[in-house]
């Protein structure tokens, strides 16, 4: 078997020229599209490489621009919160203290209208176990009643 040479660096350049070329050329497009060859390995993990690459350095550019405008956007706060000379600091947390002191009231309330609801019922139980016990009460008295009409008509 003999060894096969590798083509010199400006040969390798001419070929890739000519390809790129042949590439914008719509007829050479439709032709390659119509015979499809799958890629070799070899050239699959270079592409996927390449791709990983590019989009490695896209995230790391976009992270940096957000960081940038957050930190912008940071220091426009602080200086609209501290106001120029002679203008008093803004509280900027007011919308967050007011919700929660309206939560906080709301806990209240409900706790509130809980031991209210438990009075109510405790206050129902004992009128029921009152109208029960007179209930028993009148029950028993009208028995004596009874019993001592019986017993009159029984000593007479």
């Amino acid at each position: 078997m003999e060894q096969s040479r590798k083509h010199s660096s400006e040969t390798c350049e001419r070929i890739k020229q000519r390809t790129i070329e042949a590439l914008k050329d719509p007829k050479v497009r439709k032709k390659m599209s119509e015979h499809p060859r799958p890629h070799s390995a070899e050239s699959k993990a270079k592409m996927r490489s390449s791709l990983r690459r590019v989009w490695r350095q896209r995230l790391k550019w976009k992270r940096l621009r957000e960081k940038l405008f957050l930190s912008w956007v940071e220091s426009i706060a602080e200086a609209a919160k501290k106001g120029g000379s002679g203008q008093q600091e803004l509280c900027w947390d007011s919308y967050e203290m007011i919700k929660q002191k309206l939560h906080l009231q709301e806990l209240q309330l409900a706790a509130e209208k809980k031991e209210e609801r438990a009075k109510e019922r405790a206050k129902k139980r004992a009128m029921t176990a009152e109208q029960v016990k007179e209930k028993n009460m009148a029950r028993i008295a009208l028995r004596g009643e009874k019993m001592e009409k019986s017993m009159k008509i029984l000593k007479s």
